[in-house]
C-alpha cells in the first residue's frame, strides 16, 4: 500500500470531514508570533513582577499599590496616580541602597522573548549627582540574592544630570554572559547605588531586536575617567593641550592637522601651534586634531552637567572662506562625533579671543537624549576646523592658532554680577553716614544721609552710581544681602577677584584711607584692602577697573559661601566718585592690574610739604648725590661703556660698542626698595637735564626712556627723538603708565625701584652705539 506523509494539521482537516464532533475544541494552536518587547514595569505590564527596595542593612520591603515605600535609607514615591507609573527613588545617609523588580512567588518566570540581540531598558532622570567613587551598576538575578553580571551606570547618571528623561539601554547579552536564563529570571531587573542617590526610574522592558539601536550601553568600559590636574581644584580643570617651556602638556597632545586633499602647514611657537592652509585646492577640506597619544579613550560624563570646553583662538585669515566660520567637536574614533558647534561668523579675527562651549550643547541632541557612548570613549579631545567647504570654495589661505585647551567642571572665569543693570538684585545698595547711620538706596539711586549722597545721573537700573562723601569726615557704600540672610557665591576664592568699576572725581589726600572689605556678619568687616593709590591714579583718567583678589578676605576668615556683604567701600575723609558693575569674577588673578592685598597705600610725596609742584628729587649730583634712585649702572650686552661724573650731571660715552650690541643707563633705589609714584600720575612727570654730545653712527638717533618695577614689569616705552646740547625734558607720567586700553598700570606704578631707564633705541646686527655721549643731571619728578 502506498504510504502517504500528513503532517498534524492535513490529518486533523481530513478527520474534521469524517465527523465534526470536537472539532471546535481542537487542542492544535497556531505558531506564536515574534515578541516584540515585554513590560516588566509600567503601563501594560502583566504584574508578574512586584517592585522591591533593599536598604543598607539588607532588609527588604515591597512598594504598595501606590508607589510608596520607606524602608531604612531609601524611599519612592509615586510621580502619577496610575499603577506601575513612574517612581522617584531616594537613597539617603551615604550608604547603599537597591531597588529591584522580583517576581511575585520567588518563582522563576519564563520571559518568552528572543534575547540574542536584545536589551533591558528603562528610563530614568537624574535628580542627584553621583559623588566622586560612587557606584551604580545594573544586574540580574535567577536565584533570590545571587546576582548575575554587573554593568556600571555610574557614567551613564552622570551624563544625565539634571538633563531630560533618557532611556537607559544594556545589552542582555552582559547578563547572560555571566550565567543569567531570562526563561528563568526571579529578578531581571535590579539597581543598586553605593550611596546617597535621587532618580526617577519608570517603564522598565525587555525590548527584541534592538542591540543596534543608539546609546546602547557597552557591558564593561575601558575607559579611565578624566581627572582635574589639581584635585583641590574646585572647578576641577583638566589640560588637554598646552605649550610650555618643557614641551606638550594634557591628555590630547597627539596632533594631526589632516586634509582630504592637499596641505596644510603647522607651525609651533613658545605656546601655541598654528596651522596654514598652504595648499588647499578647490572643494577640499581639512582642519587640526588633538587626540591621545596612544589612542586610548578616556570617559568625561562628570563634565557634562556644567562643564566647558575651553581654548584661547586667533584667526589671522580666514580668505576667501565663504562662511567664515570654525567648527568644532569632540570625537571617538568607536563610536562617533558628538554634535558639531559652530562658531559665530568671523570669531576671533586678528586677536586672542578665549571660546567657551558648554560640553552640555557638543553631547545632548535635540530630543534631550545624550550621546553617552561617545562621552565615554573619547580619543580626540578636540577637533577644529573650517566649516565644510565644496565645489569652488576653498581653505587656501586660512590661517589660525590655537592654545590652552581644557575642560572644566564649570566656567572657572563665570561672572557673578554684584551691582550692575543684570544683576538679579540680591545686594541692597546702603550708605553710612560718619555717624553710622545707615540708609538702603532705592530703584531711582538717589539717596542722602548725613554727610553722604548718591545720585544716579542717567536713570538706569542699577547704572552708575555718583557718590559724594563730604564734611571732612568718613562715609562708606556698601553692598548687602536684601534680606541680611547669607548668600552662596559660588566662586573659588583661591583664584577670583572681586571687581568694580570707578571714576575719581577728585584726588584723595596723600594721607586718606581709602580701603575694600567684606562681611559675614553685619558690622564685622574681614580683610581690608588699601584703595588710595588706585583713587589717586585713577583721577582724572576716566573710568577705571578696580580688581581685587578674593583671597586677601577669604585668608583672613570671609566665607564667601555664606556671604551678606561682598563689597564695601569706606573712606576716611571727602571723597568723590563713580561706582558701577561691581562682580565676582571666577579664575582672574593672572588679568592685567590685580591689586596686591595691601592694607595701607603710601604714596611718594613731594620733599617740601608747601611746594605746589611736590617735586622729589629722583637723581641729583651736587657735591655727592641726592635723590631715592641713587643706584647707578650703565650696563652693555657686550662690549663696554665708560661713566663720567661732571659737576651737576653723570656721561656715558659709549667707547667699546660692538655692533649689534646695546646697553644704557639706570638710576635705581640702593636698597631695592620701592616707590608709590600714584600721585604724579595725574599731571606729573619725569623731569631731567639732558644732553647729547654726540650720535655717532646711531641710525634713528633716538633714546628710549622706561620707569620700572623689578616684581610688576615695566611702564610703557617713551621715545625721546631730541638734537644736540642741553635741553630740559619732560616725560608725561600718564604716558608711561596708561596702557592701550586706557587702564592704568597700576602695580608697576605703585612698586618703581628704578625711577630712569635711558637708553639708544635698540640697533641691529650691523649698526652700532660706537662714539655715542649723552649726559643726565637734574632728575625729579614734578606735579605740573
Amino acid at each position: 500500500m502506498e504510504q502517504f506523509k500528513f503532517s498534524k494539521k492535513t490529518l486533523i482537516a481530513s478527520l474534521c470531514t469524517l465527523t465534526l464532533a470536537g472539532c471546535l475544541d481542537d487542542p492544535y494552536e497556531e505558531p506564536k508570533q515574534p515578541v516584540d518587547s515585554i513590560m516588566l514595569y509600567g503601563s501594560g505590564d502583566d504584574g508578574s513582577f512586584s517592585m522591591a527596595v533593599i536598604d543598607s542593612s539588607g532588609t527588604k520591603a515591597f512598594v504598595d499599590s501606590s508607589g510608596s515605600v520607606s524602608q531604612g535609607n531609601i524611599h519612592t514615591q509615586s510621580m502619577s496616580e496610575s499603577t506601575s507609573g513612574d517612581l522617584d527613588v531616594t537613597i539617603t545617609n551615604d550608604e547603599n541602597g537597591r531597588i529591584l523588580l522580583e517576581s511575585n512567588d520567588e518563582e522563576a518566570v519564563f520571559l518568552d522573548i528572543d534575547t540574542s540581540e536584545a536589551t533591558l531598558q528603562f528610563d530614568s532622570q537624574m535628580k542627584s549627582k553621583p559623588i566622586d567613587g560612587q557606584e551604580v551598576y545594573l544586574t540580574t538575578q535567577k536565584e533570590i540574592g545571587q546576582d548575575l553580571g554587573n554593568v556600571p551606570l555610574t557614567s551613564t547618571f552622570l551624563a544625565s544630570y539634571n538633563g531630560a528623561t533618557q532611556t537607559v539601554k544594556v545589552p542582555l547579552s552582559c547578563f547572560i554572559s555571566a550565567g543569567m536564563d531570562f526563561t528563568q529570571a526571579v529578578a531581571p531587573f535590579a539597581l543598586e547605588s553605593s550611596s546617597s542617590l535621587d532618580f526617577t526610574l519608570g517603564n522598565i522592558q525587555i525590548v527584541a531586536n534592538s542591540i543596534e539601536e543608539d546609546d546602547v550601553l557597552e557591558c564593561q568600559s575601558t575607559s579611565d575617567m578624566v581627572e582635574a590636574d589639581d584635585l583641590n581644584d574646585s572647578y576641577q580643570v583638566s589640560t588637554l593641550f598646552k605649550v610650555s617651556d618643557t614641551g606638550t602638556e594634557g591628555w590630547a597632545t597627539g596632533i594631526t592637522n589632516w586634509m582630504t586633499t592637499g596641505t596644510s602647514t603647522l607651525h609651533w611657537a613658545s605656546d601655541y601651534i598654528r596651522v596654514e592652509f598652504t595648499d588647499a585646492p578647490a572643494g577640499e577640506n581639512g582642519g587640526l586634531v588633538f587626540a591621545t597619544a596612544d589612542g586610548s579613550t578616556l570617559d568625561i560624563s562628570n563634565y557634562i552637567d556644567t562643564g566647558i570646553l575651553q581654548f584661547s583662538l586667533n584667526v589671522s585669515s580666514y580668505a576667501s572662506h565663504p562662511t567664515k566660520r570654525l567648527q568644532v567637536q569632540m570625537e571617538s574614533s568607536e563610536f562617533g562625533n558628538s554634535l558639531s558647534y559652530l562658531l559665530d561668523e568671523s570669531a576671533a579675527s586678528n586677536r586672542w579671543t578665549e571660546i567657551k562651549i558648554p560640553l552640555s550643547e557638543l553631547f545632548t541632541r535635540d530630543d534631550g537624549s545624550v550621546n553617552i557612548n561617545v562621552l565615554k570613549n573619547i580619543d580626540k579631545g578636540l577637533s577644529i576646523l573650517p566649516e565644510w567647504v565644496e565645489s569652488t570654495d576653498t581653505l587656501q589661505g586660512i590661517d589660525f592658532s590655537i592654545r590652552d585647551i581644557q575642560i572644566a567642571m564649570s566656567d572657572p572665569t563665570k561672572e557673578i554680577d554684584l551691582y550692575s543693570p543684570s544683576d538679579d538684585q540680591s545686594f541692597d545698595v546702603i550708605i553710612m553716614d560718619s555717624d553710622g547711620v545707615e540708609a538702603t538706596v532705592d530703584e531711582s539711586g538717589n539717596m542722602i544721609q548725613g554727610n553722604i549722597q548718591t545720585q544716579n545721573p542717567l536713570g538706569a537700573l542699577r547704572g552708575t552710581l555718583n557718590v559724594n562723601i563730604s564734611d571732612d569726615k568718613q562715609g562708606r557704600i556698601l553692598l548687602r544681602s536684601s534680606d541680611s540672610s547669607h548668600i552662596n557665591l559660588d566662586v573659588d576664592p583661591s583664584s577670583a577677584t572681586l571687581q568694580f568699576d570707578t571714576n575719581a572725581i577728585s584726588k584723595p589726600a596723600l594721607d586718606q584711607e581709602i580701603y575694600i572689605t567684606t562681611q559675614n556678619e553685619i558690622g564685622v568687616d574681614i580683610g581690608k584692602v588699601s584703595i588710595t593709590s588706585s583713587l589717586l591714579a585713577n583721577y582724572n583718567q576716566g573710568t577705571q577697573t578696580i580688581k581685587v583678589p578674593l583671597s586677601c578676605f577669604s585668608d583672613e576668615g570671609m566665607d564667601f559661601a555664606n556671604t551678606i556683604t561682598p563689597l564695601a567701600l569706606e573712606s576716611s575723609t571727602n571723597l568723590n566718585f563713580e561706582f558701577s558693575n561691581a562682580r565676582v569674577i571666577g579664575s582672574s588673578l593672572d588679568q592685567n592690574n590685580v591689586l596686591e592685598c595691601d592694607d595701607t597705600s603710601t604714596p611718594l610725596p613731594g620733599d617740601d610739604p608747601n611746594d605746589s609742584y611736590s617735586a622729589s628729587k629722583v637723581f641729583f649730583v651736587s657735591s655727592g648725590v641726592q635723590g631715592w634712585a641713587t643706584g647707578i649702572t650703565n650696563w652693555m650686552t657686550g662690549g663696554g661703556s665708560t661713566l663720567h661724573w661732571g659737576g651737576d650731571h653723570i656721561r656715558i660715552e659709549y667707547d667699546n660698542a660692538p655692533a649689534g650690541e646695546n646697553g644704557g643707563l639706570v638710576l635705581k633705589t640702593t636698597d631695592d626698595s620701592t616707590r608709590d609714584l600714584s600721585n604724579y600720575i595725574d599731571s606729573g612727570v619725569l623731569q631731567f637735564m639732558f644732553n647729547v654730545d654726540s650720535y655717532g653712527s646711531h641710525p634713528t638717533q633716538r633714546f628710549q626712556i622706561q620707569m620700572e618695577s623689578k616684581e610688576f614689569g615695566n611702564s610703557q616705552p617713551y621715545f625721546l627723538d631730541v638734537g644736540l646740547g642741553w635741553q630740559q625734558i619732560q616725560v608725561p607720567l600718564r604716558e608711561l603708565f596708561t596702557n592701550e586700553d586706557g587702564s592704568i598700570d597700576i602695580n608697576a606704578l605703585k612698586n618703581i625701584e628704578t625711577a630712569v631707564s635711558i637708553l639708544p633705541e635698540w640697533v641691529g646686527a650691523d649698526d652700532t652705539l660706537q662714539g655715542m655721549q649723552f649726559s643726565i643731571g637734574s632728575v625729579q619728578l614734578v606735579i605740573l
